[in-house]
């Protein structure tokens, strides 16, 4: 079994799941209805002897919906078996694609973030944050236990006289959650970095007014990281980049 996360279902619009192998029989390949608790046998792909690439592809119209393939955290679960006992199975690669909307910035009506900035932020005992030359990347690390929620900011400038849109990428541990928090999410009183919107698993667009220029919080783009439950102890590092896009 494999499990992928991708994030909140809005603004996903289909889920491509790809494994390439064979079997020394038939064997089948499944995604998980978490509407139905249940492995979906409808949209199942049979595999053989031969090495193959198979797909299965969601969409808000296939029997296995998008809102149906990701669970309540935020994963798709997808398995590869064969029928008989004896047999084999060699899998290649899986890998899995998602398809978002376009951010229409004109009716965007921001995040209900007011349960994720009110709660009560560890100062980590270790922690540490670097950033390049150029404060386009940056690496943060801390030690966390089960549970902890962790809080840092990265202060955010525009050099020229026009708002841009920005978009902030990082590579995260998958013991991790993480979370990116624009200004005018939190009530900021005069919010120069807002909007902030996921567009895929650990990414993230949002804009910049040309006034902003890491004066204060009101600059500020939020990075929230929580530990799974799941998650054993330690110190996890989490490193990001920054880009000016052209939408």
């Amino acid at each position: 079994m494999y499990k992928f996360y991708v994030g909140d279902e809005d603004d996903i619009t289909k889920i491509v799941v790809t494994w390439e192998g064979k079997g020394t029989g038939v064997g089948k390949l499944q995604v998980w209805d978490d509407d139905a608790t249940a492995w979906d046998t409808d949209m199942q792909e049979a595999f053989t002897l031969t090495d193959t690439e198979y797909t299965i592809t969601i969409t808000d119209s296939t029997d296995v919906t998008v809102a149906k393939a990701i669970s309540s955290d935020g994963y798709v679960y997808f398995q590869a078996f064969t029928d008989a006992d004896g047999e084999t199975l060699s899998t290649d690669y899986v890998s899995l694609s998602v398809t978002y909307d376009a951010i229409d910035w004109s009716d965007w009506t921001g995040l209900n973030a007011p349960s994720i900035v009110t709660r009560n932020y560890i100062v980590p005992e270790r922690w540490i944050g670097v950033h390049r030359d150029d404060q386009t990347a940056f690496e943060a690390a801390a030690e966390l236990a089960v549970g902890d929620w962790w809080l840092f900011a990265l202060p955010i400038k525009n050099a020229s006289s026009q708002e841009i849109i920005a978009r902030l990428t990082m590579i995260v541990p998958e013991a991790l959650n993480v979370y990116a928090v624009s200004a005018d999410q939190v009530d900021d009183y005069n919010p120069r970095v807002t909007k902030v919107t996921r567009i895929g698993a650990n990414t993230w667009k949002f804009l910049v007014a040309p006034e902003a220029n890491k004066q204060d919080d009101d600059d500020y783009l939020y990075i929230i990281v929580n530990a799974h439950s799941d998650a054993q102890a330690g110190v996890f590092t989490i490193s990001g980049l920054l880009e000016q896009v052209d939408y």
